[in-house]
């Protein structure tokens, strides 16, 4: 996941596009799908059924937008507070068809908050563990204060506009749209969202739009619903403690953004010790160092972690780990362990690097652990799984259980096949 709200080519690009689609109500595609009645309430533009809108906790607000749009301007409710959102109409669909109803409660124990927020050299504020954390564990569990667009909507520009009179108009008019959301937040949230840090005053955003585009995480795939490469990545969320993290090329921590309960979670991506500032990132880490730097410009960041004071050293480390090799199964068994070398020479660089938030720290971690159950290795095969158990809870995954309990193991297919054909010529695969 990235920061981000788009002005760029993209975003011009995408406000030519047509923005109008076919409003539809819950009752119009339940009857497609052959249901007449329909167990939760879905504000839209048109009537809606008062008889269960009061148990809804997704509440329609009147849209800054124009009446045919595809956004929906909704509150969702939670005891004592709410988020303010302007969404698309997937995400909504998405929203009132969860399992169980959205949102859903979260628990004291999911809640966490073992952190501080704190001042931080160079960095304003931060958030800093209050006791040591392993791999995996939770540090916050956060409902967002708004969620929005992330490249700006209902803002149309003439064709042949200098680029920067066309920026001048979609930063006014998505000031505009952002305005009344913010007006209907809490007292207590507005003053938090305008405490948060705006990294924009000098390029003509507004003050709402500039803490946006400063402080909004990008939703993740779990959220975004549409497969469409070029518009994924629809919405931006911004909070109230987890804004404050700040980034690193070599974050410690992982977040998701979980649609059931409507809120993100940030979890420790390797031990974290009390005391330490706890970091996430704003870019893809695998880049080059010139590359993450002209991705963190618009925050007016330049980093000083270890990688990018140092990039020729950084660099090629990273650039093995994204070019990292398919490790071959051998055609006969009795050929010993030194085939899965290069894997353990990635997980090597990705430790020395400190990139365990990376999705190939995990995909490494589960190389490793099919070639020891391949290979009936009991003691390898769950040290690795137990590691790759703890990687896939930090990020947010599913877990398999036989990551970890040798008995599971012990009797998945791999397992027992390999057992089986010990010593028997095979046809080469790789893992």
């Amino acid at each position: 996941m990235k920061r981000g709200f788009l002005t760029n080519e993209k975003a011009k690009r995408f406000l030519s596009a047509p923005t109008s689609l076919p409003v539809k109500t819950l009752d119009d595609t339940e009857k497609a799908r052959g249901n007449s009645k329909s167990s939760v309430w879905l504000m839209t533009r048109r009537k809606c059924c008062s008889r269960v809108a009061k148990r809804s906790p997704i509440k329609k607000n009147s849209s800054p937008l124009e009446s045919d749009d595809p956004w929906r301007d909704i509150e969702i409710r939670f005891p004592g507070s709410g988020t303010q959102c302007l969404i698309t109409d997937d995400l909504l669909q998405r929203l009132v068809r969860t399992p169980g109803g959205c949102p859903q409660p979260i628990k004291d124990s999911d809640l966490g908050g073992n952190y501080r927020i704190s001042p931080t050299p160079g960095k304003g504020l931060g958030m800093f563990a209050t006791c040591d954390f392993n791999t995996g564990d939770l540090i916050v569990n956060e409902r967002p204060l708004m969620v929005v667009p992330r490249i700006p909507v209902g803002v149309l520009t003439d064709e042949g506009v200098l680029d920067e009179q066309a920026t001048k108009t979609i930063l006014h008019q998505a000031e505009k749209v952002m305005c009344p959301i913010f007006k209907r937040m809490r007292e207590e949230d507005k003053k938090a969202f305008m405490e948060l840090h705006n990294s924009h005053l000098q390029d003509r955003s507004g003050p709402i739009l500039g803490v946006i585009r400063t402080n909004g995480y990008v939703f993740g795939d779990e959220a975004e619903t549409n497969t469409n490469a070029s518009t994924k990545e629809n919405h931006t969320s911004i909070f109230k403690d987890l804004s404050r993290v700040n980034h690193s090329c070599s974050p410690n921590a992982s977040r998701k953004f979980h649609v059931s309960t409507f809120s993100m979670q940030l979890r420790a991506a390797r031990n974290i010790k009390e005391g330490e500032e706890i970091f996430t990132t704003y870019t893809d880490i695998l880049e080059p160092a010139a590359v993450r730097a002209k991705d963190l410009a618009p925050y007016q960041i330049t980093c000083a972690c270890r990688a990018c004071l140092d990039p020729d050293r950084s660099d090629p480390i990273r650039s093995a780990v994204l070019k990292r090799p398919a490790i071959f199964v051998p055609m006969q068994k009795d050929f010993g362990e030194s085939w899965i070398d290069p894997a353990l020479e990635t997980l090597s660089c990705i430790e020395q690097e400190e990139l365990q938030d990376s999705h190939l720290y995990r995909r490494t971690l589960h190389q490793v652990f099919n070639a020891y159950v391949h290979m009936n290795n009991e003691e390898k095969a769950l040290e690795f799984g137990k590691r790759l158990w703890a990687a896939k809870l930090a990020a947010g995954e599913d877990r398999d259980e036989r990551f970890r309990n040798v008995e599971l193991m012990k009797k998945s297919p791999q397992w027992v096949m390999a057992k089986m054909t010990r010593g028997v010529p095979l046809l080469q695969s790789f893992i």
